[in-house]
């Protein structure tokens, strides 16, 4: 295997881990530990941070982002459905008063019917070599 296959493949398990994060990693420990400790530092130690590591320096990394946003979303589904969230923005769409919002409605409502941008995980990659 060369190193562009090795590199290609190492993106394609970042990426799975990613849109399917684990909750028994590191990260994932914190972040549960977070809901139920009274402090960052407290939900660090429990999850098995060193004690020199920063709660901030955590909470950037992609893999706490992506536990991060799954459980907004899963929260989010829990308390509003698709449906109901699309009855809300048809009102927006639909009123007159306020332009820049009704025009911001059309255009998230239009993107979501016709997305721009290809979301295939699959991508063309293309390797030169010039000798000289």
């Amino acid at each position: 295997m060369n190193e562009l296959e090795r590199l290609d493949l190492l993106t394609k398990q970042q990426k799975r881990r990613l849109n399917n994060p684990d909750l028994n990693c590191q990260a994932g420990k914190y972040f549960l530990a977070k809901k139920v400790c009274k402090n960052k530092r407290q939900a660090m130690l429990q999850a098995g941070y060193n004690h020199l590591d920063a709660p901030t320096r955590i909470e950037k990394t992609q893999i706490y982002k992506a536990i991060e946003k799954r459980y907004y979303t899963d929260v989010l589904q829990d308390k509003i459905s698709m449906a109901e969230i699309a009855d809300e923005q048809v009102k927006v769409i639909k009123q007159d008063k306020e332009l820049g919002a009704k025009n911001r409605a059309i255009e998230m409502a239009l993107k979501k019917i016709e997305p721009d941008e290809n979301k295939s995980d699959v991508t063309n990659n293309v390797l030169i070599v010039l000798k000289g």
